[in-house]
C-alpha cells in the first residue's frame, strides 16, 4: 500500500474529526445558551412592555382619585352605608315644609335585603295633603333628595271636605297624595335584629360548615 500517497487524506480526515468535535463540544453548546439567551431576552421585553402599561393604567387611576373620592362621597350620600332613617324623616320634613303643604304622615317600614341582595330597600308610606300648588312643589323636591328614591304606588284623591272645622282633622287641603316608596342602604343587615354599623356580604353569610372527616377504622 501506498501509505505517502493516502497520508494528506488520513491527515484531512482526522482534521476533520477534530474540527466537527469542536463544534459539537464547544460551538454548539454555545449556539444552544445563545438562543436560550435571546428567548429570556424577548421574554424580558414582553414583561418590560406589560409593566410599562401596567404603570400607565396606575398613573391613570392616580390621576381620577381625587374625582373617584368625590363621586364615592357623592354615591354615599345617595345610598349610606346605614339605614339613617332620621335623615330620610328630616329630607321629607324639610320638602313638606318647603312646599307649604298642609299635612304630611311618614309610615316607614322595617328594612329588608333586596332579592339581588346587594342592598337593602326601607319601605315607606308617605301622605301628604294640600292645593295643587304645594303637592307640585312637594313631588318636585322629593325627585331631588339627596337620598335615591323611588316610588312604587301613587294614589292622587280628591277632599271631600276643604274647610277646617271643629275636633281634628288630618287634612284641610284640596288633595291628598299617597305615595309609596324605597330608600335603600348598603347596609345589607338592616332588618330588626341586624348587625349595629354596616355589614357587607361577608359580614352576613353563613359559616361554612366544616367537612365531616372520615376516621380510619370507624
Amino acid at each position: 500500500m501506498n501509505l505517502k500517497g493516502r497520508m494528506p487524506l488520513v491527515v484531512g480526515v482526522v482534521g476533520l474529526v477534530v474540527v466537527l468535535g469542536m463544534v459539537v463540544g464547544m460551538v454548539l453548546p454555545r449556539a444552544s445558551q445563545i438562543r436560550k439567551r435571546q428567548a429570556d431576552v424577548t421574554t424580558a421585553h414582553e414583561q418590560q412592555q406589560q409593566l410599562e402599561v401596567r404603570l400607565e393604567e396606575l398613573r391613570s387611576d392616580q390621576a381620577q382619585a381625587p374625582q373617584n373620592r368625590r363621586r364615592l362621597k357623592g354615591l354615599n350620600r345617595q345610598v349610606p352605608e346605614t339605614a339613617q332613617l332620621p335623615n330620610v324623616i328630616d329630607l321629607l320634613n324639610d320638602a313638606a315644609s318647603d312646599a307649604a303643604v298642609d299635612f304630611m304622615s311618614i309610615a316607614p317600614a322595617d328594612p329588608a335585603l333586596d332579592t339581588a341582595g346587594t342592598v337593602s330597600t326601607m319601605p315607606a308610606t308617605i301622605t301628604v295633603c294640600g292645593d295643587y300648588w304645594s303637592m307640585d312643589e312637594f313631588l318636585f323636591k322629593i325627585e331631588r333628595l339627596p337620598r335615591v328614591e323611588k316610588g312604587t304606588t301613587f294614589t292622587l284623591t280628591k277632599n271631600a271636605q276643604t274647610e277646617p272645622t271643629e275636633g281634628p282633622q288630618a287634612c284641610v287641603g284640596d288633595l291628598t297624595i299617597t305615595l309609596s316608596a324605597e330608600f335603600y342602604t348598603t347596609d345589607l343587615s338592616a332588618g330588626p335584629g341586624s348587625i349595629p354599623g354596616h355589614s357587607d356580604a361577608a359580614a352576613i353569610a353563613p359559616p361554612v360548615a366544616p367537612s365531616p372527616s372520615s376516621t380510619p377504622g370507624a
